[in-house]
């Protein structure tokens, strides 16, 4: 019984070392503007390796990164 709690613990610090399981097909794009923005601007965001995205998460399997910012911003989603 005593090994449960000890499973746990150890797959909660692996989880913290491994924060985001890649997924077949999933792209990361990192926000890079401190002070808020619009969602669709392709300059609020980077690409893993950090080259400037090309466009912004928008499809299945795309993952939204916020790390570091400061404060509560707003983040501008455009809807059609």
């Amino acid at each position: 019984m005593k090994k449960l709690p000890f499973v746990l613990l150890l797959a909660l610090v692996m989880s913290a070392f491994a924060p985001f399981a890649r997924a077949d097909g999933q792209t990361f794009y990192y926000w890079v503007n401190a002070n808020g923005g619009n969602w669709t601007a392709t300059a609020n965001w980077v690409m893993e390796d950090g080259a400037a995205a090309m466009t912004y998460p928008h499809v299945a399997g795309d993952v939204a990164v916020f790390n570091g910012l400061a404060a509560y911003k707003t983040v501008y989603v455009n809807q059609s």
